[in-house]
């Protein structure tokens, strides 16, 4: 069967555009009241933008500057939808959002403004090396983003990954041909041009389109199941304190507050492991838990860490020497609770902390370094807490209130 360019533009056209209006209508739920599926939702008003401009170039449009305008409002919107795409996918892991949204809408003007400056030039292809390396460029960034961070757990992710692969593997294709072969050979309109590219929204895109909409409702549903993030003693497991730190950040970042990461860690788990058995050693750590969460500050986040034996307390300071202060309290009513517990052998204790002053505000990079920290200050004998630093982690030391009591 052979399709002409407006046949296949109808069928593709009708088939993605009745699926985005079912993800646009479902996203005004509160319950995807996320930024990420809003960011989803926005993304799919601009895909169908794109369909509706490419049709109105192909039926109404006239060649000149309506069909110029058409392609160009085409191809910008087509390289919002991608970049909202990712946006979303940055925003559902907890990465930063705002940075990326600049670069999004800069890429979508200089496609639009390429496109009408190539328009009056014949056989121009309408500023195609700019158009497919943006979408080529945003569609592996879907892609990479849908693997890695919350998402990549959900086989769904995997399947909106593949899709937009594909996409970026095509529209590098044509960035290949068009410029070496031209937009008018009958080899790139035979595999890479108009047709085949609605065959490729018709049957890429849907699969995306429902795959976005299956696991949007997969998080929408964690989300909103957030009890579930916190365990035992009121502390958040890993991936939650992260993205929960993230967020701190970026707030902080813009008062230029002091944010303060503080690392507790218990040495020797392995030895009593070893020694006294699994239970005891479970029930150390489970008495780090609650011991950092009761004498850490009552606005505190406390989360844990890869390491079962290091806990993780991220809070805000009015200078270093209140960082110190709260270090040392850490430190003191740690070591109070394992000599009072019973049946626990006390392990050695180690205080580790990362100054957002210091170390900036990246979460990833407090986190490391005040655990480098910690485990230095666990080994040391003369100090109980170590401060990280920016050049050799660490390399400062504080001793803690407790060394000087």
């Amino acid at each position: 069967m052979t399709f002409d360019l407006p046949t296949a533009a109808v069928m593709s056209s009708i088939v993605v555009l009745v699926s985005v209006g079912t993800f646009i209508a479902t996203a005004l739920s509160s319950r995807f009241a996320s930024s990420g599926a809003r960011l989803w939702g926005l993304g799919y008003v601009f895909m169908g933008v794109a369909l509706f401009s490419n049709l109105v170039a192909v039926f109404v449009a006239e060649d000149g500057w309506g069909e110029a305008w058409a392609d160009a409002l085409g191809n910008g919107a087509g390289v919002a939808f991608m970049g909202c795409l990712l946006l979303g996918l940055r925003a559902y892991n907890g990465n930063d959002v705002p940075g990326p949204a600049l670069m999004v809408a800069a890429l979508s003007i200089l496609t639009i403004a390429a496109t009408l400056f190539d328009s009056p030039q014949p056989h121009a292809a309408a500023g195609s090396t700019v158009t497919y390396l943006s979408l080529a460029a945003l569609a592996g960034g879907v892609a990479v983003h849908a693997l890695f961070g919350r998402t990549r757990r959900h086989g769904f992710a995997w399947l909106l990954a593949g899709c937009f692969l594909i996409q970026a593997v095509f529209y590098l294709a044509r960035v290949a041909l068009v410029n070496v072969l031209g937009s008018q050979d009958p080899v790139y309109l035979q595999w890479l041009g108009p047709i085949p590219w609605y065959m490729l929204t018709l049957s890429a895109g849907l699969v995306g389109t429902i795959a976005a909409f299956v696991l949007r409702s997969i998080l929408g549903t964690s989300s909103s199941a957030s009890p579930t993030a916190v365990v035992e003693d009121a502390v958040l497991d890993a991936p939650t304190f992260v993205a929960s730190l993230r967020g701190v950040l970026r707030r902080a970042s813009t008062r230029t507050e002091l944010v303060v990461v503080i690392a507790v860690l218990v040495d020797d788990v392995g030895t009593i492991t070893a020694s006294f058995g699994q239970e005891v050693a479970d029930a150390t750590t489970r008495v780090l838990r609650s011991a950092v969460r009761e004498f850490a500050s009552p606005v505190a986040m406390v989360g844990k860490s890869a390491d079962r034996t290091i806990v993780l307390v991220t809070t805000t300071a009015s200078s270093p020497a209140d960082a110190r202060r709260q270090a040392g309290l850490l430190y003191r009513g740690v070591v109070q609770r394992f000599v009072g517990a019973k049946g626990i052998v006390v392990p050695g204790v180690g205080v580790g902390v990362g100054l957002s002053s210091t170390l900036g505000y990246s979460a990833e990079v407090l986190v490391e370094g005040a655990t480098i920290a910690a485990v230095e200050a666990a080994e040391s004998d003369e100090t109980s807490v170590v401060f990280a630093t920016a050049r050799t982690l660490p390399s400062l030391r504080f001793v803690a209130e407790a060394d000087l009591a």
